[in-house]
């Protein structure tokens, strides 16, 4: 498992769309990276998802990208948040953009920003939880 540190030295990378290493990672790459290092491994998604969103025809994320035991979990106020948990947002950009919980805080990646890690509390909420 990564250390914490690395953790934080997630923050020094910079955006990039469809990007998986720390030349450019955008915010799947990095709810990946993080999921994977907590034992909860899952295949990429990003090369199904973009053929349908560049034809115009991309389903929510939900439905393409998270295994089959994944469960999407309730998010009503107060609800409680684990680590691993990847949240999903449909209208924050012009594509599905999603964090993971690590730590406290919701790591995910932004245009301009590059990765960022944010308090569960301070961020708009989710339009959907996943949780292995």
């Amino acid at each position: 498992m990564i250390r914490h540190e690395a953790f934080v030295g997630l923050r020094a990378w910079p955006y990039k769309l469809g990007g998986r290493t720390s030349a450019g990672v955008d915010c799947l790459g990095v709810a990946l990276l993080i999921s994977n290092e907590l034992g909860n491994e899952w295949r990429d998604p990003w090369r199904a998802f973009l053929d349908k969103w560049q034809a115009d025809d991309a389903p929510p994320l939900s439905s393409t990208g998270f295994p089959a035991h994944w469960r999407r979990v309730d998010q009503a106020p107060g609800a409680s948040v684990q680590p691993g948990d990847v949240w999903v947002w449909h209208t924050l950009n012009d594509h599905p953009t999603v964090g993971i919980v690590r730590d406290g805080l919701i790591w995910t990646a932004a245009p301009g920003v590059g990765v960022i890690a944010l308090a569960s509390n301070k961020t708009t909420p989710p339009d959907e939880i996943w949780r292995p």
